[in-house]
């Protein structure tokens, strides 16, 4: 009889294992797929933002803001340039003049169809500093300092290439980075000593110590 029952007890403490094994193997594979479940999403929030950075490359549609009161430390307003293509730049003076009188969503709107008109890289240049200039007044200073890249990135001789390099300075110091400010601010004073708005350089670098 004990012979029996050892016989029997064997196979199912077999199958018990074999149970444990397999639950230990299946929880195994669970943890795996959640883990590539994860990777996939960071895969794709990757993609996403490389297709945002792409598209960064291309005029487009800015939204409209809250209109809110601008910021005390602006860069010096100078005078449109002379353009050949006429309906450019009545668009774009239209634009400056929307900036002037605080109707900085419509300026945004309107500077954003000389880009799309794209006949002239002098005025085309200038509008995407105007919109970042438009965007800082209203407090988007993310949105700011991306039409000022801009500036820098596609239009590398244009007359407001270091007034572009100050305002991301500045939409650094208004996100609270200091350190990122203050090494712009100082790279502008070692590049361009003669650059005419240098004492808003330094006020801003006394602001970021």
């Amino acid at each position: 009889m004990k012979i029996y029952i050892y016989f029997i007890l064997i196979p199912l403490f077999l199958v018990g294992c074999a149970s444990s094994e397999v639950k230990s193997l299946n929880d195994h594979i669970k943890k795996q797929e959640e883990k590539i479940a994860f990777l996939e999403d960071q895969i794709n929030a990757l993609k996403a933002e490389n297709a945002r950075f792409q598209n960064d490359q291309r005029p487009q549609t800015f939204n409209n803001f809250e209109v809110r009161t601008p910021p005390q430390i602006t860069t010096p307003i100078t005078p449109p340039p002379s353009s050949l293509d006429a309906e450019s730049n009545r668009i774009y003076e239209q634009g400056r003049r929307q900036y002037e009188t605080r109707e900085y969503s419509a300026a945004i709107r309107t500077f954003t169809s000389v880009i799309e008109r794209g006949l002239d890289t002098e005025l085309v240049a200038n509008s995407y500093y105007w919109i970042g200039e438009s965007y800082y007044a209203l407090g988007d200073y993310s949105a700011a300092r991306l039409s000022f890249q801009r500036v820098l990135d596609l239009y590398p001789n244009s007359g407001k290439l270091v007034d572009s390099k100050l305002k991301i300075a500045m939409t650094w110091l208004r996100q609270n980075d200091k350190a990122t400010a203050r090494t712009i601010l100082q790279n502008i004073k070692r590049d361009h000593p003669n650059y005419a708005s240098m004492n808003i350089v330094d006020q801003n670098l006394r602001l970021a110590r």
